[in-house]
């Protein structure tokens, strides 16, 4: 009876051991993608400043407008609840 109890004890062990071997090289390989994602980033960050800024700069005065309006109606909105109180 002992020696099956230690065969079962064995068997999970290795299923356990084996289980877990396999998560820690899953995190190592993410852990390699982001450390090759930041190396890529920092390679190209001057170039994608340059995307960057000039998207901003395309899109600016349209956002602008579109956030100005949308708080304008919230305030609008907002008075109006304090009025009909």
């Amino acid at each position: 009876m002992s020696f099956r109890l230690l065969k079962v004890s064995l068997v999970l062990l290795v299923s356990l051991a084996s289980t877990s071997c396999g998560e820690y090289e899953l995190l190592e390989q993410q852990n390699q993608a982001k450390r090759s994602a930041d190396s890529l980033f920092r390679l190209h960050k001057d170039s994608l400043r340059g995307v960057a800024d000039s998207f901003c700069l395309q899109t600016y005065d349209s956002l602008y407008t579109v956030t100005l309006d949308s708080l304008r109606a919230i305030y609008k909105r907002d008075i109006e609840k304090l009025i009909g109180q």
